[in-house]
């Protein structure tokens, strides 16, 4: 039924009385749907199951609150419509009145007033400044690098620096040291050799840090480059971009340029590729470095499986053996071994006094004393390094 009065309402014209007409002998309930959503507009329910039965059982008064809301709903549809033309229009104006205070300060800032009107620019996200350059290479900072990060600076924010003035300031405020001393009596207007343009300023430069051999050493460089034993292929093909860049040099023969400054053992594993030709420079260059990374993972492999297991050590780490013992010092005699008393009784062959062993004598020894103890270790070695064999 609400369906069929809202097809009702949608397909009368809209100045149709009879459509937006209150049915004759209804009740005029004050409160109707409309009413209710104005007036609990905080509140999550509008209309509860019980109260749309309700309605239902009137059908006259349904049909008139469904087409009150069809009435508001268009009312806001057509009030949105002019708030979306009345903002494009304020921000039409907003951009007029840009362009006119624009050209307000164009013409008070020029004497005679007939400078054309710059165009309205849009800001632009700030980049970081490049680092001072002084006229040395400490730090990293060299002068082809700097000289790179000004000018993608003042390129990135021309409406920063939107005069060759304010391009020349800028560049200079980026220099310091020696550097800034040879360019500074050029940056007064009163000279007669003053920079009227940054490109100038950039060809002074040039003549002061600039490398005239660049190229040509570049060249240089690329011919007598090749990737060494243990220098990974990503480390040696940054060095082979470099002297292209650097030395201008012709793109067409890189491929087989690249391949003849490779190790023999990397040319052996990518020849198929470097002999297809529908594989490209850069396409190489990744086999080349997917190939490179698993030949050194093959290596560390066999290196480790080829070390032997380390023998363990004798004994506790620390403990002094049994037959090492401290040395004494000379104020100090050693106590001569007692033997013990159920034994038989022997006598010492250097003193001939009994209960000690003439190696343990404390009188000094005798020639004779000295033979017999060489000649008992010269038996006793023997011995062991005998049993030692046999072991």
């Amino acid at each position: 039924m609400v369906r069929d009065a809202a097809e009702m309402a949608t397909s009368t014209p809209n100045g149709s009385d009879s459509t937006l007409q209150r049915p004759v002998g209804s009740a005029n309930r004050r409160d109707t749907l409309c009413q209710r959503a104005e007036d609990d507009e905080e509140a999550n329910t509008v209309l509860t199951q019980a109260e749309f039965e309700d309605m239902l059982e009137d059908p006259a008064n349904l049909y008139t609150e469904v087409i009150e809301l069809i009435t508001k709903l268009r009312d806001q549809r057509a009030y949105s419509e002019n708030y979306r033309e009345q903002l494009q229009e304020a921000r039409q104006a907003i951009r007029r009145h840009e362009a006119v205070i624009e050209r307000l300060v164009a013409r008070e800032g020029s004497p005679s007033g007939s400078s054309p009107v710059p165009e309205v620019v849009r800001r632009t996200t700030k980049l970081p400044d490049p680092p001072l350059f002084d006229g040395s290479n400490k730090d990293g900072v060299t002068y082809d690098n700097w000289l790179i990060q000004l000018k993608n600076k003042l390129r990135g924010n021309p409406d920063a620096y939107p005069t060759e003035e304010l391009r020349i300031i800028y560049t200079a405020g980026r220099m310091s040291g020696d550097a800034l001393a040879l360019i500074s009596p050029r940056l007064g207007a009163d000279n007669h050799h003053a920079y009227t343009t940054v490109a100038e300023l950039y060809e002074h430069l040039n003549e002061l840090y600039g490398d005239p051999n660049k190229e040509r050493n570049a060249r240089h460089t690329f011919k007598e480059l090749a990737m060494k034993k243990g220098q990974t292929f990503q480390e040696f093909y940054a060095t082979f971009l470099r002297c292209i860049a650097d030395g201008n040099i012709d793109p067409r023969d890189l491929k087989d340029d690249l391949y003849d400054k490779l190790t023999w053992k990397l040319q052996e594993s990518v020849a198929t590729y470097y002999n297809d030709p529908a594989i490209t420079l850069s396409q190489f260059a990744r086999y080349c470095t997917t190939y490179d990374q698993q030949i050194r993972t093959r290596l560390e492999k066999r290196e480790r499986s080829a070390k032997k297991p380390e023998e363990p050590s004798k004994g506790t780490p620390g403990q002094i053996p049994p037959s090492r013992t401290n040395k004494t010092t000379s104020s100090e005699k050693p106590a001569p071994r007692r033997l013990p008393a159920a034994g038989p009784e022997l006598k010492c062959y250097n003193c001939f006094e009994p209960g000690h062993m003439a190696r343990d004598c404390p009188a000094p020894k005798t020639e004779r004393t000295k033979q017999v103890l060489t000649a008992k270790l010269a038996a006793a070695s023997a011995s062991t390094s005998h049993m030692s064999e046999n072991e």
